[in-house]
């Protein structure tokens, strides 16, 4: 039984593909089947083809496809699929199926006409891209397009020759291999007959275990996390780890991050820190400074309800003169108001002075406890 693949008449200039498949070797029923099932396929495709219902046709010939045998008939099977791409305009299509169709030997005319095709489209709607990337341990590059026609991201080629793409709008990924979400992404936008080669390069993956729940990991002095296990992506090269309980710094490590692999820095503190704590405080000097406050605060409160005692007394002793019958009466009085106003002067002063000496310790002390220990721990991490 043969399957007569007939040619189709395409656009002017263009040579429309011819073959006549061979009958099944064997009279294999199951061959038979398939031979008329293709031939039957073909037959439809045909006709939708010159319908124009292009559409259909290119589903009729897909399916037609895998029941050949003859890679010739094959062959123009994979061209005709071709040609109903690029009548829907679909350059992209059109261009995989023309790589497809010149895997498979047919008349050289044919395969020349072919080629010339594929390299008009290519020019008139694609540019080249070349991804650079580190694709270590298994790393892959993907490539989503986004406009015109957005479609799902598909694994591309790291680190090898130029190939031809679609121009448009796209997202360029690299991506680890492990279970870390580690990735490096960038957007491009392909013009016609551009050349583009973005470079990505992978991140490190960083992962900090400090065994305390109110631990602050932070890498080159930013907050990488808080928790007894903090992990995320870090820019690879060498950083510097600090462990922090309030502001306490509780350990420091230097880490060489390698681009896509995970690296661990593992705390010594091992004993988990209350929730309420705020770790210790081994400047002395701060000590002193939050007594000195307390006493200077406390002796200004003194010297303040002393001057408003003084000051009371003086007002009495006013009164004292006013009401006085007699002489010696009204001088004593009089000496009692000075001398309360003399306390209260005095008074005054103190209060406002220590009062003043108390704040600037207060603020003393609140530096001291928050700041940094000089001698907070260090190690490193190979």
């Amino acid at each position: 039984m043969a399957v007569a693949l007939c040619g189709l008449v395409g656009p002017a200039g263009l040579s429309p593909a011819r073959a006549q498949t061979r009958p099944p070797a064997t009279e294999d029923p199951a061959a038979v089947a398939a031979a008329a099932r293709a031939q039957a396929h073909v037959d439809q495709g045909t006709r939708r083809f010159k319908q124009k219902r292009y559409d259909e046709a290119v589903a009729e010939f897909l399916q037609a496809e895998p029941l050949i045998v003859d890679p010739v008939a094959r062959a123009v099977v994979r061209h005709n699929i071709a040609r109903c791409y690029e009548l829907q305009r679909k350059p992209e299509e059109a261009v995989e199926a023309l790589d497809r169709y010149l895997e498979l030997p047919d008349e050289p005319g044919a395969q020349r006409a072919a080629r010339d095709r594929r390299s008009a489209l290519i020019g008139k709607h694609f540019g080249t891209l070349r991804v650079v990337g580190a694709a270590r341990g298994g790393a892959r590059c993907v490539l989503a397009r986004t406009t015109p026609a957005a479609g799902p991201a598909t694994p591309t080629t790291c680190g090898e020759e130029p190939r031809p793409v679609l121009a448009g709008t796209y997202v360029v990924r690299l991506e680890g291999a492990g279970p870390e979400p580690i990735k490096a992404e960038t957007t491009l936008v392909l013009s016609v007959g551009q050349a583009a080669a973005p470079v990505l390069e992978l991140p490190g993956w960083l992962r900090v275990e400090t065994a305390r729940e109110n631990a602050r990991v932070e890498v080159d002095g930013k907050r990488f996390g808080a928790g007894p296990v903090v992990e995320g992506p870090a820019p690879a090269g060498e950083r510097a780890v600090t462990v922090r309980a309030a502001e306490q710094i509780l350990w420091r490590t230097t880490v060489t991050l390698v681009s896509g692999e995970v690296t661990r820095a593992v705390s010594p503190l091992t004993a988990p820190l209350p929730a309420d704590e705020h770790g210790a405080v081994d400047s002395p000097w701060a000590w002193v400074a939050a007594g000195g406050a307390a006493v200077g605060l406390a002796g200004a409160t003194w010297y303040y309800l002393g001057a408003r005692q003084a000051i009371e007394n003086g007002d009495a002793a006013v009164d004292d003169m006013a009401a006085a019958r007699t002489r010696d009466r009204y001088d004593a009085a009089g000496a009692r108001v000075r001398a309360e106003d003399d306390t209260a002067r005095d008074a005054r002063a103190l209060s406002i002075g220590l009062g003043v000496v108390g704040l600037g310790l207060t603020g003393l002390a609140t530096w001291l406890f928050l700041g940094t220990p000089p001698d907070a721990p260090e190690s490193e991490v190979p």
